[in-house]
């Protein structure tokens, strides 16, 4: 964690003085007093760099999921691991804030890799909720649909976050709740709707 820790320093300094995309991966090994095959062992590409908060927070995330009860519904789960990590992206904000910046300059071929990391997390909640139903999540849609629904929602509290003044953890986790009993109910009355039409 420590030789982690250190190569993300010495990148965000180097980023910071002479620009991304002049700041090559050997400069970023020297900096960090590691050879260049050590920095690939904790990054595959210079630009996972970038969100190498993120991606710690999302590997807790994930590992809270996995340790939850297991006769707990899956979505409350779900819900609590969130708004945990909700608490910690506040912490944390300007750490993040400052690898979107930078991403948020790279234009498409940034979304491109975030775009990756998505797909792979939610696919890895998936796999959980499924073992919770006790199906396949490549056979039974539940899984994927209700992760793609609850980190829709969640990712959507934390753009309106990213835009507003900073607040305490608390405070973002109480817009997240709030989001999400709002979809929950536009959703609820979405399939009364479908229900009705139906008969």
């Amino acid at each position: 964690m420590e030789t982690r820790r250190a190569i993300i320093a010495a990148a965000r300094d180097l980023f910071e003085e002479h620009g991304y995309a002049q700041t090559t991966v050997e400069q970023i090994a020297d900096a960090a007093d590691v050879a260049p095959r050590t920095f690939f062992r904790y990054f595959p590409t210079k630009e996972s760099l970038l969100f190498a908060e993120l991606d710690e927070l999302r590997n807790q995330m994930l590992a809270a999921l996995e340790a939850r009860p297991e006769d707990e519904p899956p979505l409350r789960s779900l819900s609590i691991v969130l708004a945990e990590l909700a608490r910690r992206i506040e912490e944390r904000r300007e750490d993040l804030a400052w690898g979107f910046r930078v991403a948020e300059e790279l234009g498409e071929h940034s979304a491109y890799e975030r775009s990756l990391v998505q797909k792979q997390t939610h696919a890895r909640i998936a796999e959980q909720l499924a073992a919770r139903l006790g199906v396949s999540a490549e056979e039974d849609p539940r899984p994927l649909a209700w992760t793609m629904a609850a980190m829709g929602v969640f990712g959507s509290a934390m753009r309106a976050r990213a835009t507003g003044t900073a607040c305490s953890g608390d405070e973002s986790v109480r817009r997240f709740d709030e989001l999400l009993a709002s979809t929950s109910q536009a959703l609820a009355e979405m399939a009364a709707v479908r229900r009705d039409d139906a008969t």
